[in-house]
């Protein structure tokens, strides 16, 4: 079964810790990466592939949708490196 690549973008530990567990417990998800920020996590995109990300959108630095915007310039194929 193919699995879901997921990076989970979250400034708050907590709901990095409940999103991980909702995702470690899904059969179909693969948790790849956890960001603390937006910038983390343009960074981690850069060089993963990435099927899912769930992402907060109010963020220290760089809010969740300036993230979008930047994967959408810069990052179009999304395909990461591995």
């Amino acid at each position: 079964m193919m699995q879901i690549r997921t990076l989970i973008l979250d400034d708050d530990p907590l709901w990095q810790q409940s999103l991980s567990k909702l995702v470690l417990l899904h059969p179909s998800l693969q948790l790849v990466g956890i960001g603390s920020n937006a910038l983390e996590g343009y960074q981690i995109l850069a060089e993963k592939a990435i099927d899912l990300l769930i992402c907060d959108i109010e963020m220290p630095e760089w809010e969740g949708f300036l993230l979008l915007s930047f994967v959408n310039l810069y990052l179009s194929d999304w395909s990461g490196t591995g």
